[in-house]
């Protein structure tokens, strides 16, 4: 099943090794993914009821995940 992941920089809940972990176990199964982590964001980026909302990030994050489901991997 292809993947889409796409982290915080600044989350606190997800480390970034077990991204990294999570990058090369998909690359070396040859599953199509797309993992970003993207700076200056924190945890929930998207949710537009917290302060940690982020809407430059939101809206690339959207872009990136329409993109995804339109390439025709799933």
């Amino acid at each position: 099943m292809p993947y889409l992941g796409l982290f915080a920089e600044r989350d606190g809940l997800i480390a970034h090794a077990d991204v990294a972990a999570l990058d090369a176990r998909l690359t070396a199964r040859r599953t199509p993914h797309f993992v970003h982590i993207y700076q200056d964001a924190d945890h929930a980026f998207f949710n537009d009821t917290r302060a940690s909302y982020h809407p430059k990030v939101a809206a690339q994050a959207w872009d990136r995940t329409l993109a995804f489901l339109r390439s025709g991997t799933l």
